[in-house]
C-alpha cells in the first residue's frame, strides 16, 4: 500500500503503482536517494528545482531566460 503521503502524486503523475511501491521498498533506491540527498547538502542546494552551471550553483536564476543567458555567459569564456 502507497503512504498516504505519495497517494495523490503518484496518481496525478499516471505512474505504476506496483513499480512504485517496488522501488519505495527497494534498498538500492533508498541508497540512491540518501546518496542525492548527501549530494545535495553538500552542494548547499536547499531547494527542488537546484540549477547547476560548470559545477556552481546558480543561485539568482529565476527563469528559463536567466538560465539561458547564464549558459550563454559561460559558453563564451570556453575556449
Amino acid at each position: 500500500m502507497i503512504e498516504p503521503v505519495f497517494d495523490g502524486f503518484v496518481t496525478q503523475l499516471g505512474l505504476d503503482v506496483a513499480q512504485f511501491e517496488k522501488d519505495l521498498a527497494s534498498d538500492e533506491v533508498r541508497a540512491k536517494v540518501a546518496t542525492d540527498a548527501q549530494s545535495a547538502k553538500k552542494a548547499q542546494a536547499a531547494s527542488t528545482p537546484s540549477l547547476f552551471l560548470n559545477g556552481k550553483l546558480m543561485t539568482n536564476v529565476r527563469g528559463p531566460e536567466q538560465f539561458k543567458e547564464a549558459i550563454r555567459e559561460a559558453l563564451k569564456t570556453v575556449k
